[in-house]
């Protein structure tokens, strides 16, 4: 079973959370031929989670933490995915953690941004 053709763009999440707890802000799952983009979460104690994406692109979003989370979260791939141009803030020591890939996925490293940005989604 697959969510296909989504677009997940120009979500506003700010602000909450627990920092005892492990909360996702936006936990995205089954997913194909879709895009995840521009996005902005912030002054949370949240992630980002992907679970068995196919042939999705996952760009240009933003995520600033108050405590050191692991901002973005990428597991069980199917393959053909895309991570690129994300960004995050805050004391985090991991910004992405992915486990169980595939070697179709074209992963980039997310960048550090020091300040709050409001990402818009582009073609």
């Amino acid at each position: 079973m697959s969510f296909k053709n989504v677009t997940a763009t120009q979500n506003w999440i700010e602000g909450g959370g627990d920092p005892t707890l492990a909360i996702v802000a936006m936990n995205l799952r089954y997913l194909e031929d879709s895009t995840v983009s521009a996005n902005t979460i912030y002054n949370t104690f949240t992630v980002l989670a992907f679970n068995w994406l196919l042939n999705t692109d996952v760009k240009d979003n933003y995520v600033a933490q108050m405590e050191d989370y692991c901002v973005y979260e990428i597991d069980n791939s199917r393959g053909g995915n895309l991570f690129e141009n994300n960004y995050y803030g805050g004391p985090v020591l991991t910004p992405l953690n992915s486990i169980n890939g595939s070697t179709s996925e074209v992963i980039f490293k997310p960048i550090f941004a020091n300040k709050k940005i409001k990402l818009r989604y582009r073609n």
